[in-house]
């Protein structure tokens, strides 16, 4: 049985206490940080859904692999979310925008790339035009890893997961993906970052940004391999 004790009053209204009331920012931040740390795979009933994840990918032998999203809860404030990438599947480069997102490994590993535009704003030549952005994360995060937090500018909002094995990680995301109010997900391609790429003639960039790991990040559209399946939540009722 799905646990609700994890989840304080706090994540209830954090939504609305991150978009409307700046100077108590850190406080939520950090207090919805320390409770995402703490959750693992038996807290959102993971362990029963194992199984049928397995089946579905067929011991891994789908191609291109499913990823599974269960949402756990969701409204107009956050939604909590539990996604399954099964082996060898990779989650594309893409972005939250104006949303902050706590996110938690609970079984397995990933390697995470991820990327914040650069400021300010570097557009390339070409169509369509390609943004510059910096690499703020390059690793592999386990389930024994803390759990980390991306903001609309920072942290690395634009992100891709690769996993080797199976793997499951929890996100928090506030607010939550809305395209009615601009949230939609973008994705994008990154490109290696070359002086003498002619993008980067006109670019003005300082020596200190050019010492850092650049790429050029371009739109595209939403890969026709990823495969995403919706499983329904059946736990108790939470709120």
């Amino acid at each position: 049985m799905i646990s609700s004790s994890w989840i304080p009053p706090q994540i209830r209204s954090c939504g609305g206490m991150f978009v409307l009331i700046s100077h108590i920012i850190g406080v939520i931040v950090g207090h919805v940080h320390d409770i995402t740390g703490r959750i693992g795979p038996h807290d959102v009933g993971l362990m029963d859904d194992l199984d049928y994840f397995h089946r579905m990918n067929a011991a891994a032998r789908q191609t291109p692999p499913i990823i599974t999203c269960k949402t756990i809860y969701s409204c107009s404030n956050f939604t909590i979310a539990v996604f399954f990438l099964p082996q060898r599947a990779v989650m594309p480069l893409h972005d939250h925008p104006g949303m902050t997102v706590f996110s938690k490994v609970l079984i397995g590993s990933t390697h995470v790339e991820a990327y914040d535009w650069l400021r300010p704003r570097v557009s390339g030549q070409g169509s369509p035009a390609a943004m510059l952005a910096e690499k703020v994360l390059d690793h592999n995060v386990t389930a024994a890893s803390d759990a980390w937090v991306l903001f609309p500018d920072t942290g690395g909002n634009m992100h891709r997961f690769v996993v080797d094995g199976h793997c499951a990680f929890l996100d928090v995301l506030t607010p939550p993906y809305a395209p009615a109010e601009q949230r939609s997900c973008t994705y994008y391609e990154d490109l290696p970052y070359d002086e003498l790429d002619p993008c980067a003639v006109s670019s003005g960039l300082t020596e200190a940004q050019r010492r850092r790991q650049l790429a050029w990040l371009r739109e595209v559209p939403q890969p026709k391999d990823l495969r995403i399946a919706n499983l329904p939540y059946q736990g108790p009722k939470i709120f």
